[in-house]
């Protein structure tokens, strides 16, 4: 019976102890397809930290559309106003395996931007089991930017 408490004790001082974990919240738009090519947009609103990866494919509920599709284009919009990033933003995409498929920091936090996907790799980056999204704190609780994807259905 001690041994019970005692391990119910030292379980509630850990729930207690441990920070909770924020998260920005992730909106996908619905995929739309057309011409051998799918779009869809995700907008992000920061909590305020410096996020973990995120993995769109966790995100989207139409995965079969997006998975083998071959990135080619990526317009970055920040937002405005009130939710509009505190700071230039910085962009990492990674696949499964951690490789960087795209990345760019000192992205405009005013105007948006075109991006060509095949910029580091010389050839559009597939998506495969995990296309993860790495962002810096971009500044308040509540900034956005949306990304705009356009990939290449195979």
């Amino acid at each position: 019976m001690k041994k019970v408490l005692c391990l119910w004790a030292i379980m509630a001082f850990m729930a207690f102890s441990v920070p909770a974990f924020a998260a920005w919240d992730v909106e996908v738009s619905s995929i739309r397809t057309a011409d051998r090519k799918c779009y869809f947009s995700v907008t992000f609103t920061s909590d305020g930290t410096d996020p973990a990866a995120i993995d769109l494919l966790d995100e989207i509920t139409f995965t079969g559309t997006v998975k083998g599709s071959l990135l080619q284009f990526m317009y970055v919009d920040p937002g405005t106003a009130a939710v509009a990033p505190d700071t230039t933003i910085d962009i990492t995409v990674t696949d499964q395996n951690g490789y960087e498929l795209w990345s760019d920091t000192g992205i405009s936090n005013t105007a948006g931007s075109w991006h060509q996907m095949w910029g580091d790799l010389g050839d559009y980056p597939p998506i495969l089991s995990e296309l993860n999204i790495d962002f810096n704190d971009i500044g308040s609780d509540g900034d956005q930017v949306t990304l705009y994807f356009i990939c290449i259905l195979e």
